[in-house]
Order: C-alpha cells, then sequence, then structure tokens
C-alpha cells in the first residue's frame, strides 16, 4: 500500500493541523520532513492521554505531520488534557496534499516530558479523572 496516497483525517493537535490513522505506518515510507508520532490512550478512559514517539500497547493511533515535537529520548511524552486533546475535524487528505497547504503556526511547542515510564502517567495522574457534577458547578 502507498501511504502517501491514502486519505488520511485530519486534525488539531497542539494548535497545528496534522494527519490521523488508527492503524500504524511504516515510519520508512514518509516522506522527507514528516514525523510521525503515536498516541496512547489510558487502560480506565479510554481517552488519548500522550503523545509519543513510538507506543507499543494502548495505540490509539498515528499521527503524521510536519512539525518535530522533540520526542526523541526513550520515555519522552507530551501529555493531553481536556484543552490540549486531538480534535479531530471533519476532513481528510492525503500526505501530499497536507504537506502542500502545511504553515508552521506562532504557537509554542508544547512540553516534552521525561518519565521512566509513561504508564504510571496515564494510569495515577490521567487528566481525564471524571469530575463530580458539584466540583464542575463550583
Amino acid at each position: 500500500m502507498d501511504i502517501t496516497a491514502e486519505k488520511y483525517s485530519v486534525i488539531e493537535i497542539f494548535g497545528r493541523k496534522a494527519l490521523f490513522t488508527n492503524g500504524r505506518v511504516n515510519r520508512s515510507d514518509l516522506p522527507d520532513g514528516v514525523y510521525s508520532y503515536d498516541i496512547r490512550h489510558s487502560d480506565e478512559s479510554g481517552h488519548a492521554c500522550a503523545l509519543e514517539a513510538f507506543v507499543f500497547a494502548n495505540h490509539f493511533g498515528t499521527v503524521l505531520c510536519m512539525t518535530d515535537f522533540g520526542l526523541h529520548e526513550q520515555h519522552s511524552y507530551i501529555p493531553f488534557d481536556h484543552d490540549t486533546e486531538p480534535n479531530f475535524l471533519s476532513a481528510e487528505m492525503t500526505i501530499a496534499e497536507y504537506m502542500s497547504i502545511w504553515i508552521e503556526p506562532d504557537e509554542p511547542l508544547p512540553k516534552v516530558i521525561q518519565q521512566s515510564t509513561i504508564e504510571s502517567f496515564c494510569e495515577n495522574d490521567m487528566p481525564f479523572v471524571e469530575e463530580d457534577e458539584e466540583d464542575l458547578e463550583q
């Protein structure tokens, strides 16, 4: 399969447009300048909880983008919260179409976190903790 001809969902992630697929991609098939990251989901809620260079277990999907998020070290990740979780837009496009319209936004890049294991973040410090209705009213 030619991954450059396939249509991908368009998402917004950390203020940047990107492409998304539920599957995995062969990173060696990507054109120069296109980065690939994986999204990890929480065991408990199923929500996307972090962007990483590669996710083996709890793989939510793969993000293709023109932004180098700096996820080069093992166990580095960028956590999501309610404001930064991926926003799925109602569009699809190929990698070539995406590359032809790409403009780097002025927004700063999110902070990369180093931790011995991402699992402890997703399970214990999950930003998607269900809140009581009483807490939301305050």
